[in-house]
């Protein structure tokens, strides 16, 4: 059974088990709770248990556990089989280490219902409503940007301001004019979610201002160049470069060191303490790598408007 993020009109959002008597709100039906029992453990619901440090079963909050729950009204899922007068159904929840739902919880027995569909509020119709509202709003937020505009901001863009510009055709306005991104802080965001879109498109294309992320462990030397290396991270975890990284030039990295640490921070592949290159800690710059080179457009992108 999945769950799907909705915030129901009236209902009070609890991370804890619902308890017997409470009336909730899951995935778009309002349901009595009549009955929360534990279960036995399962094999995976054991490996789960193990990995959290076996805490004791009576009170650990992953415990595995069935909450009997009676069909009140709204929609009827295809999960729970309504059969009988009563209506009745079964949720269960597998052990787990952390549980990241939240339960809908209405504080009295009266749930608001929508007068078409009979769904607790706001219902599927009206969520779907509210989607079609907003893309209408962003379709004639786009149509109003001018070529030479910024696609995240709308302002015009001068050619003493850096940009970046993404051809082959505009995802949000198919048939509109290219897109350009300013490049400061208030614009770039947008223009790393557009530039993931459009390598998505057409993997071929350079990455400009977003990096594929490695779990390697980047190494920075004292001229600001780096490497990735294979090994323990400083808190012992196993870190495992990309093949293709070449260092901070074509990804980013979680895990970073400065080339002069030796064994005593995390395994080095040459098991040589200090860097391999010979680099001095005088002047050194830590884990502060050189500036990747600026890419503002591709090679068959057009010029920028004036």
């Amino acid at each position: 059974m999945t769950r799907r993020y909705w915030s129901p009109l009236g209902a009070r959002t609890n991370c804890a088990v619902p308890a017997a008597g409470n009336l909730i709100a899951h995935e778009h039906a309002v349901w009595r709770v009549t009955a929360v029992n534990d279960l036995p453990l399962s094999d995976a619901d054991r490996d789960v248990w193990l990995d959290a440090g076996m805490p004791d079963l009576a009170t650990w909050h992953g415990r595995p556990q069935r909450l009997d729950v009676q069909w009140i009204g709204g929609a009827r899922p295809q999960w729970a089989t309504l059969d009988g007068p009563v209506q009745e159904a079964h949720l269960n929840l597998p052990a787990a280490t952390y549980r990241p739902h939240d339960w809908h919880i209405y504080p009295s027995d009266r749930w608001p219902m929508c007068s078409c569909c009979g769904e607790p509020m706001p219902c599927r119709a009206e969520l779907q409503d509210r989607e079609v509202a907003a893309s209408l709003t962003k379709v004639e937020e786009f149509v109003s940007r001018r070529p030479g505009t910024c696609w995240g901001c709308g302002e015009p863009i001068n050619r003493r301001q850096k940009s970046v510009h993404y051809p082959g055709g505009n995802l949000d306005m198919p048939g509109g004019h290219d897109v350009h991104f300013h490049t400061r802080e208030s614009c770039r965001s947008l223009a790393k979610k557009y530039e993931l879109r459009w390598i998505a498109e057409d993997p071929r294309r350079e990455r400009i201002l977003t990096y594929p992320k490695c779990g390697g462990i980047l190494i920075v030397h004292a001229d600001g160049s780096s490497e990735c290396q294979s090994g323990r991270d400083p808190l012992g975890t196993e870190a495992v470069g990309e093949p293709e990284c070449r260092g901070h030039l074509t990804h980013d990295h979680g895990a970073y060191a400065a080339c002069y640490v030796g064994d005593e921070w995390f395994e080095h592949p040459s098991r040589m303490p200090g860097c391999p290159r010979g680099c001095s800690r005088d002047g050194h710059p830590g884990t502060r790598t050189s500036r990747r080179p600026e890419r503002r457009r591709q090679s068959s992108g057009a010029e920028l408007p004036l």
